[in-house]
């Protein structure tokens, strides 16, 4: 009886991951939130540890960040009680991460610290490499930039050492962004065109898309319009192909900044409105704002 409960338990957490990449949360939840009661009726620590973390996922995803925190805490508890370290370190990782998007940053850096520190006693590279990266983004997030590209810069030599080409795309590309925000335009271009090679290499649509678009930011700094302008384009089309509707409407406004800029009002204007409408649709208040702003500015230029 025990065995058929714990089996299908483990169906159920599988059913779970298969329903949340399919983007389908709801189903998900349901079924985490069952195998996290069958786990419950047999007792076994390790499984509800597991099916705790991913309902914590969920939530997070779902934008229910205290919930989220609640249960990561439940799943943290139990790794301790059953001395694993290694799930300790990653509750706190996932801990540390919904105090970032609560914007709690000390918080966050103090449990990513802790992660870090388990990592180093586990001898886990690639754990180790995650851990460094998540402690950089904090220190970005607080205007640290020099620290921040000390983490991320020890991260990328953990990953090329694994040769984990994921990894080292994402940290070429986290610290092409410190670069940028140290206005070193010609490194961060560096450093955003080597992540991007990775990301060709690795096939990565979405990694592909977010990197032609840092390096049109870039070159839109730099004055190379046309180029910034192919750039954005050419992370547009990637977009539409993957209906990633959040990134098409930052292209689009990506686009209509390089249009303004070239003095073509009314075409900036259009695709302005269309990320107006995408980002009003989603719900994103903030990037809603901010177009809203530059087409009531563009109309008075055209009126």
């Amino acid at each position: 009886m025990q065995n058929n409960l714990l089996e299908k338990a483990r169906k159920l957490n599988n059913t779970g991951a298969w329903y949340e990449a399919e983007d389908d949360l709801n189903n998900a939840l349901a079924s985490y939130k069952e195998a996290l009661e069958l786990y419950g009726e047999l007792n076994d620590p390790e499984g509800k540890a597991i099916a705790l973390n991913n309902i914590g996922g969920i939530y997070k995803k779902t934008g229910k960040l205290d919930e989220a925190l609640k249960v990561f805490n439940e799943s943290l508890k139990i790794a301790e009680e059953l001395e694993d370290m290694q799930g300790k370190a990653t509750r706190l990782n996932n801990i540390g991460v919904i105090y970032q998007t609560k914007g709690e940053l000390n918080k966050a850096l103090d449990v990513f610290q802790k992660s870090l520190t388990i990592a180093e006693k586990l001898k886990d590279p690639r754990l180790n490499s995650i851990c460094l990266n998540n402690n950089g983004m904090i220190y970005q997030s607080k205007g640290e930039l020099d620290k921040a590209l000390d983490y991320y810069k020890k991260a990328l030599k953990i990953d090329e050492k694994l040769k984990n080409e994921l990894g080292k795309t994402l940290r070429l590309n986290n610290i092409g962004r410190i670069y940028q925000a140290k206005e070193e335009h010609n490194k961060a271009l560096e450093f955003y065109k080597k992540s991007l090679k990775i990301a060709k290499d690795l096939n990565e649509k979405h990694l592909i898309a977010t990197r032609l678009n840092n390096i049109g930011t870039t070159l839109r700094v730099k004055g190379d319009l046309d180029k910034a302008f192919e750039n954005f384009e050419a992370a547009l089309k990637i977009d539409e192909e993957l209906k990633d509707e959040y990134g098409k409407a930052t292209r689009l406004n990506n686009i209509g900044g390089i249009l303004k800029d070239k003095g073509d009002f009314k075409t900036a204007l259009n695709y302005w409105e269309k990320a107006e409408k995408i980002f009003k649709k989603l719900g994103q208040k903030k990037e809603y704002d901010t177009v809203s702003k530059n087409i009531s500015i563009i109309k008075e230029k055209i009126s």
